[in-house]
């Protein structure tokens, strides 16, 4: 199964400057054409503000690698729940959605419930989580060990030891099947993008500041293409 790297754009970027990074993104696929043929080893995902995602559809039917989130899903299927995005409305737009993230400071039973509306949707959750509980695992959801004390910020990148990655997934992914996928979310860059991708039980990463530089987030791409 293909790696996955997806890019959390959070509330940034405006019209403008997403069409920018489409633009300069779809540049480096073609230069790269390893990246999309049918030796590809990573799948490609970018979660956008909800207002973007028609945007990215080109790129979503012409590369068969290249996959949308949304950033989140309301719990509700539908009905008076002013701001709310359903699942139902998000599947004409996206393959995954990220719930849980640490950002949002959800409780568990709340993230479990999106998970669900998600997969009535046939759209695969991406749960983030700081403190694993191997009961928060249903199978086909991907999983993302996010450390908030390692998530990069506006002041810069706050990495983890790569030792106490390695240990952590090793420690994660014993207690879960073998299909299960995790996914690392703190503080991922170009710089430690090669060393993450040497850990054979990671199954990819989620770069946030990163992933707003098309460039960059390409390099982490094609760290684990491989």
């Amino acid at each position: 199964m293909n790696k996955l790297v997806v890019g959390n754009w959070k509330q940034n970027k405006t019209l403008s400057e997403v069409k920018v990074w489409i633009n300069e993104f779809k540049k480096l696929l073609n230069d790269n054409p390893e990246i999309t043929g049918p030796l590809a080893k990573v799948d490609m995902v970018v979660a956008p503000s909800f207002p973007f995602l028609h945007h990215f559809q080109g790129l979503r039917t012409n590369v068969s690698n290249f996959y949308l989130a949304s950033q989140d899903v309301s719990v509700f299927e539908s009905g008076r729940h002013t701001g709310d995005v359903g699942a139902n409305q998000l599947k004409d737009y996206v393959e995954y959605s990220l719930i849980g993230h640490s950002e949002r400071k959800e409780d568990r039973a709340l993230v479990l419930q999106k998970g669900t509306r998600l997969f009535e949707a046939c759209i695969t959750p991406i749960m983030c989580f700081s403190e694993f509980d191997p009961k928060m695992y249903v199978e086909g959801t991907v999983l993302v060990w996010e450390d908030p004390d390692n998530i990069s910020n506006d002041s810069g990148y706050r990495e983890k030891d790569m030792n106490d990655i390695v240990e952590g997934m090793k420690k994660i992914k014993s207690q879960l099947p073998k299909s299960a996928r995790v996914l690392y979310g703190g503080s991922v860059n170009r710089q430690n993008a090669a060393k993450l991708s040497t850990i054979s039980e990671l199954d990819g990463v989620l770069p946030g500041n990163a992933s707003l530089d098309p460039a960059h987030f390409f390099e982490i791409v094609k760290a684990f293409n491989k």
